[in-house]
């Protein structure tokens, strides 16, 4: 069915159909989007296409502008390009982290820049390595003071030991006649000994008593009994 709109124009009922769209395969458009890479942070800059053996693409990503810029400002892209070239490559990593931080710090301090961490640091170190060796004096001190203490402590045992072994020979020698003389014997024992009956005899029960208490020798009753406190 057609319409007249004027002598020269028709107009058709039926409507046109609308061509379909061909259909593209899926490995095609993949292929296309993983072979296209962001250009990295220096090329971007720089306004530049970023090719695959741009040297600066691995240490500055897309994501690392400002971190190129303020290397950019203080070193130059030759420079930067120029350190690159006379490190070995295992230590090129390293080479970009110290040239980032000292542009970071310079942009942070740009007067001071990197030096005012190294100076802060260096005290540091200082006094560390101070406090290291006073410590070190101390245990020093300590175990001299140790060493004297147990070389005391030795003395005093041989000498009391010295003590125990003089009193338990006297003893040896002369108190079992004394004790069987004045005590044992029955007879004048009451004139010799304090008390009256049995115990030790007057000479041993004063001053050499005393003298013995004051070495740390306890005699007992029996003339072999010889203690050291």
């Amino acid at each position: 069915m057609k319409k007249e709109l004027s002598p020269n124009v028709t107009v058709s009922s039926t409507p046109t159909p609308t061509p379909t769209p061909t259909p593209t395969s899926s490995f095609t458009t993949s292929s296309s989007s993983t072979s296209k890479r962001p250009a990295c942070a220096a090329c971007k800059y720089q306004r530049k296409r970023c090719t695959r053996d741009c040297p600066l693409a691995p240490f500055f990503p897309a994501h690392c502008h400002k971190e190129f810029r303020n290397v950019h400002r203080l070193f130059g892209v030759k420079n930067v390009i120029g350190i690159l070239n006379r490190v070995p490559h295992d230590k090129k990593a390293d080479a970009m982290t110290s040239v980032v931080y000292e542009a970071n710090a310079r942009a942070v301090d740009p007067v001071r820049g990197c030096t005012h961490w190294i100076f802060l640091l260096e005290l540091r170190v200082k006094h560390m390595e101070d406090e290291l060796r006073r410590v070190r004096r101390d245990i020093a001190e300590y175990k001299t003071r140790r060493l004297e203490e147990e070389e005391e402590e030795e003395e005093d045992e041989e000498q009391r030991e010295v003590v125990a072994e003089d009193v338990k020979v006297g003893i040896d020698d002369g108190w079992q006649d004394y004790v069987d003389q004045y005590i044992c014997g029955g007879s004048g024992g009451n004139e010799h000994t304090s008390g009256g009956g049995g115990g030790l005899p007057l000479g041993l029960e004063g001053e050499n008593n005393n003298h013995l208490d004051q070495m740390g020798v306890v005699v007992g009753s029996d003339p072999n009994e010889v203690f050291v406190k």
